[in-house]
């Protein structure tokens, strides 16, 4: 039996250091020749009963991000608890303003349950590629989904989301900022200048696996000081 959920959402705010991991993942992480990302994008857990999908293909093609009720507790369809408002929507849109992303649309494939913010900020064009040969399917048995081990060889070649995430957990305490809140850093962060990936001198995480193509990014989502555990 699901136990009901009776406390309020967390403010959007809250959500702020994996959002910020999200945004590095969806806009500034390079994914390798090969590798396969599904579509509707990949999701990290948040706090209030919260998920985060980041999409590469939303709304008009853009990318967006996805708010998610984990487990809406519904003891009548009059009365839902905990689950999405529009002024939470709302705040999520600002937060991601401050963070220097302007939301395009806002759309809701659920009345309670789901809500999706679509940036207007372009995806990287290899994380738009690895979208796309997930959804053409295997070019040896004419796209045909689970008929072979190129689902799974492409999948383990990307960059996912989680592998950003631990990447940011891991950071050096000689990155972690101090003495500003969440917000004001995030923004100073945030709004710092996006340079393309370089083959040389680019920034790559401390958390690559052997034998894994390295992640390559540039310093617009550093993520420092966001009080990860």
């Amino acid at each position: 039996m699901t136990r009901p959920h009776t406390g309020t959402p967390a403010e959007a705010t809250a959500h702020l250091p994996l959002l910020l991991i999200g945004l590095r993942w969806l806009l500034d992480t390079e994914q390798p020749a090969g590798a396969l990302i599904c579509p509707r994008g990949q999701t990290l857990n948040s706090v209030g009963n919260r998920r985060l999908r980041f999409a590469p293909e939303g709304f008009d093609g853009r990318p967006a991000v996805v708010v998610e009720v984990s487990d809406a507790d519904r003891p009548s369809t009059r009365n839902p608890r905990n689950t999405l408002s529009e002024s939470e929507i709302d705040d999520f849109a600002f937060v991601l303003s401050e963070c220097g992303e302007h939301v395009g649309a806002a759309w809701r494939d659920d009345a309670h349950r789901s809500a999706a913010l679509a940036l207007a900020a372009s995806a990287p064009s290899s994380l738009l590629a690895a979208a796309a040969r997930y959804r053409q399917g295997c070019p040896t048995h004419s796209g045909a989904p689970w008929c072979c081990s190129w689902y799974r060889d492409g999948s383990q070649r990307a960059i996912s989301i989680h592998d950003v995430h631990r990447a940011a957990v891991q950071c050096s305490p000689s990155d972690v900022a101090t003495g500003e809140p969440d917000l004001t850093a995030a923004v100073r962060i945030a709004r710092r200048p996006m340079h393309p990936p370089r083959s040389s001198g680019s920034r790559r995480s401390a958390g690559n696996r052997a034998g894994r193509h390295p992640m390559v990014f540039s310093d617009r989502y550093v993520l420092r000081g966001k009080g990860l555990r």
